[in-house]
């Protein structure tokens, strides 16, 4: 699929979608969300990077201006479900790290 000219796909994203077999109809659809609108409420920060579900694919990227113009990169393409799993190694993470320092461990 020919994405559109202020959209690019980090060599992360472009692995992700040969080895998740993502389909044009998808990327068309990430792409369309990403470029009408930019920045949602339900967007996650994610340090200089936003994610958001989009076309059951959770999205990480960063939208910037390049000549005026806005310009999207985007960093990775994941399974939604990747996303519930990270969450749930950095609720386990915080809780090791609140153990450690209430017990001095």
């Amino acid at each position: 699929m020919e994405l559109p000219e202020n959209v690019e796909l980090e060599k992360s994203a472009a692995f992700d979608v040969r080895l998740f077999s993502i389909p044009d109809k998808d990327l068309e659809e990430i792409c369309k969300s990403l470029l009408k609108l930019p920045y949602l409420d339900g967007d996650e920060p994610l340090g200089p990077y936003l994610g958001r579900k989009v076309a059951g694919w959770y999205v990480v990227f960063r939208p910037t201006r390049q000549s005026g113009r806005l310009h999207i990169d985007i960093v990775r393409i994941m399974h939604q479900k990747t996303d519930s799993r990270r969450k749930a190694a950095l609720r386990a993470l915080k809780w090791l790290a609140a153990f450690r320092g209430g017990f001095g461990v």
